[in-house]
């Protein structure tokens, strides 16, 4: 038997529901969007909040926020098949408490991995994060192998209290926004649907509707997460212009990123480890060294 979901957190904790009310361990757990042909029969488990909200109620319970966040942090992860890895983690550390920081157990280290290249990832992009200003808002685009923008979202928000700015997930077509002054109001194009509950207000929202002469929208409403000071939204539309003046502050950054060069003490090859070119493309100041990489 084969777990179908719609691929959500919530959705993925309703089948952890299902599995310890039917007492059966299914032989995987696929997302509905990854449009994946299973070769067994499957089971499609409805996304149900009070289920979920019950799965969770009961790991903070018995285990605690560290080993909630923990989950969490290993679902938004890269790892292949973690939907089941998490379920088969689930079942063990309900048998036994002491295997939660057991690395001998083949589950527990492969989430633990997991999890340390997730936050190590997002520690990276603290750094490699570039903003540009259009209009009245702050802009970066990055590309991420795990979900990270829950963590830079955060980390930005004590950085940049008084900023209207928004991180976009090229890969995942996911963005994070932050208001100063209150939540923005964007809709699912589709469905003509709000997809968050926050106040619409003029701050942000006018600012990133005139980017591009339409509004703002996102057409996958359920993957929406609520944060403090934030959203999350999926599927924008972002502004291909840079206005003049954005255009001349990245060319002073890139004359100052090269004026600090010591070309006696270059090593690109210590640059390279600290920082792998994948990371580049969004990187201002690399932006002529890009054009000499042959991928």
């Amino acid at each position: 038997m084969i777990y179908a979901y719609d691929g959500s957190f919530e959705g993925f904790l309703s089948c952890v529901f299902e599995s310890f009310k039917s007492k059966e361990m299914p032989q995987d757990i696929i997302s509905v969007q990854e449009e994946q042909i299973p070769l067994l029969p499957s089971f499609k488990v409805k996304t149900e909040s009070d289920k979920a909200d019950r799965v969770v109620k009961s790991i903070l319970k018995n285990f605690g926020y560290e080993i909630f966040f923990f989950i969490q942090n290993g679902f938004l992860s890269c790892l292949e098949h973690k939907e089941i890895i998490l379920l088969e983690f689930f079942h063990k550390i309900y048998k036994d408490k002491r295997i939660i920081k057991d690395i001998s157990d083949n589950t527990v280290l492969t989430l633990t991995k997991a999890v340390e290249n997730l936050i190590g990832e997002a520690h990276l992009f603290k750094g490699f994060v570039r903003f540009s200003m259009h209009k009245d808002i702050l802009i970066a685009s990055i590309k991420p192998k795990n979900f990270v923008l829950h963590i830079l979202i955060r980390y930005f928000i004590e950085r940049l209290p008084n900023e209207n700015f928004l991180i976009y997930d090229e890969g995942r077509k996911i963005a994070a926004v932050y208001n100063k002054a209150g939540f923005a109001e964007f809709k699912d194009e589709q469905n003509n649907q709000n997809i968050n509950s926050g106040a619409k207000i003029g701050g942000i929202e006018d600012s990133l509707n005139g980017l591009n002469g339409r509004e703002l929208t996102a057409k996958t409403a359920n993957s929406k997460t609520k944060l403090k000071g934030g959203y999350i939204i999926s599927e924008i539309n972002l502004p291909s212009n840079v206005e003049n003046e954005e255009t001349l502050y990245k060319d002073l950054w890139k004359k100052f990123y090269k004026t600090i060069a010591i070309k006696e003490r270059e090593n690109l090859k210590l640059r390279q480890n600290l920082m792998p070119k994948r990371y580049w493309e969004n990187l201002t100041e690399m932006e002529q060294e890009l054009k000499k990489v042959r991928y």
